[in-house]
């Protein structure tokens, strides 16, 4: 079962770090794929923040997160819809 969970987020992932992101005019960051998106808004949270949206993430997660525990919760946010 762990295999089977592990092979779908492979792909999940795959999938995303190649998806480009949304065309937005408003978008102000870097991200070009939908994996990078979402590391840069947990590096970065106010790189870009969505109109009628307070930035309330915490800015700590650069500095408090190994590059193991920003990938994990990269490839967890991935699996969400």
């Amino acid at each position: 079962m762990k295999l089977t969970a592990n092979l779908q987020l492979q792909d999940i992932h795959e999938t995303l770090s190649k998806t480009a992101l949304p065309a937005d005019p408003d978008y102000t960051g870097n991200a070009a794929t939908v994996e990078a998106y979402i590391r840069e808004s947990i590096l970065e949270p106010e790189a870009y923040t969505v109109e009628g949206y307070s930035p309330l993430m915490p800015k700590t997660y650069a500095a408090s997160l190994d590059e193991e525990e920003l990938a994990a919760l990269v490839d967890y946010l991935l699996t969400l819809k």
